[in-house]
């Protein structure tokens, strides 16, 4: 059984052969650890002795894994080794373990991996596009949800699973999304949890029999927590779990492990009602959350930050929002009630409407109103800036800029700021 991925260091392995060190491999290293600010194993100081020794410990300690496949690779025991193992990982991690393939030249790629949707690289190296292809590969989620969503606590331990899966299938079938937390997370931090959590609209809670009439104590917590949230809850309990009078907890709907072999229609007939009731009550509550990306309008244009938009929408788990592309006689309260609505506002500075202004003064008016808007609002809020460094203006100079050169270099920004918000769309 191998180590779980919330408790593995490395996020990325990366599979290469030696010869393309220099042309390519260690230049992605180092956007990979310097710009996207990620844990990666790299065998650069490592002989084929010490490979071979630690092979199974660095991909037994990595929750995903990159394959740069060539010409040169193609001929390498060593990557024919990892690429195996590595499917192995695949399979007994259920999928969550992730692989991802750059292609840097025309190679037929071995085996298994000639299904894959290979990410090809050019002789200029990494693009923000294949950078931003490359992150969602890797850590992106499902397509953000339409409409309402509600926060699933749930437990993920195997004999857990089928009867979680039914019942989650019988509230996605009365039209809500679900999300939680990402389960590859290193710890549970709950500051994490009520950000995801306030930006839906309500709680979703299974409570698992964990052995002697007990259940998980974080699931309890999470119920606790939307309640000071002031969202509604539904609770399902295995019928073996013994309530507490302190949780506090009514019309509690149980449920045994024999659910996994019911028809799903047998399901939603038992719980149906109290699940459609729960979820007109959403539909009556809060709307879609999203990011608001906001910047200046000749970056609305050029579509600049195209790439960058579907990359956060899939990692951070939300619909984005861009005041630039807002139009209509009612704009300006339109961009309002986006930043006053966002569960995160990403806001760029760059002044491309002005050229040679002093730096002091070299930032986009209209994006600091609307960050400006977002800090007044108590939005969480990352400003971002298109170098040189340089003093921001009064009001932001407690906050960090996140200063970058190029569009490659913007990519790995917005992979930092986006790995600390991401939730898990269902």
């Amino acid at each position: 059984m191998g180590t779980p991925l919330n408790r593995r260091a490395n996020n990325i392995f990366l599979s290469h052969s030696s010869q393309d060190k220099l042309a390519f491999v260690d230049s992605l290293y180092q956007w990979l650890t310097l710009k996207a600010g990620l844990k990666v194993f790299y065998d650069r100081n490592l002989g084929a002795g010490e490979v071979a020794a630690n092979l199974e410990k660095a991909i037994d300690d990595s929750k995903a894994a990159v394959i740069v496949l060539s010409e040169h690779s193609a001929q390498s025991p060593w990557v024919g080794l990892e690429t195996s193992r590595l499917h192995e990982e695949v399979a007994r991690s259920r999928g969550d373990f992730r692989i991802a393939t750059i292609r840097l030249d025309a190679v037929d790629p071995p085996g298994l991996l000639k299904s894959f949707k290979h990410i090809d690289v050019t002789e200029d190296g990494l693009t923000a596009t294949t950078a931003a292809l490359l992150m969602d590969t890797l850590f992106g989620g499902k397509d953000s949800v339409d409409g309402n969503s509600v926060y699933l606590s749930r437990g993920w331990r195997e004999p857990e699973r089928p009867a979680a899966e039914r019942l989650c299938q019988a509230v996605r079938l009365s039209g809500l999304g679900l999300v939680c937390d990402w389960t590859d997370q290193p710890r549970y931090d709950e500051s994490r949890v009520r950000e995801i959590m306030a930006s839906t609209s309500g709680l979703v809670a299974i409570l698992p029999h964990r052995g002697n009439g007990e259940t998980s104590s974080y699931i309890i917590g999470e119920i606790m927590l939307a309640r000071q949230l002031k969202i509604p809850v539904l609770v399902f309990a295995h019928r073996d779990v013994v309530v507490q009078p302190e949780w506090s907890l009514t019309d509690v709907m149980q449920f045994d492990n024999g659910i996994d072999t019911q028809a799903q229609d047998d399901v939603v007939s038992l719980f149906g009602n109290r699940i459609e009731n729960f979820a007109q009550w959403q539909r009556q509550g809060q709307g879609e959350s999203h990011v608001f990306l906001g910047h200046s309008l000749e970056e609305s244009i050029d579509d600049r930050f195209l790439t960058a938009r579907g990359m956060l929408s899939r990692v951070v788990g939300l619909p984005v929002k861009v005041g630039g592309l807002v139009g209509g006689m009612e704009a300006q309260s339109e961009i309002l009630r986006l930043i006053r609505q966002a569960a995160l506002c990403i806001i760029d500075i760059s002044n491309r409407t002005y050229p040679d202004l002093p730096p002091r003064i070299d930032f986009a008016l209209n994006s600091c109103i609307e960050a400006g808007v977002a800090l007044g609002s108590e939005k969480t809020l990352y400003l971002t800036c298109r170098g040189p460094r340089r003093t921001p203006p009064f009001m932001f100079r407690n906050k960090q800029i996140w200063f970058y050169e190029n569009e490659l270099e913007l990519i790995g920004n917005l992979c930092q700021i986006a790995a600390k918000h991401r939730r898990m769309v269902l």
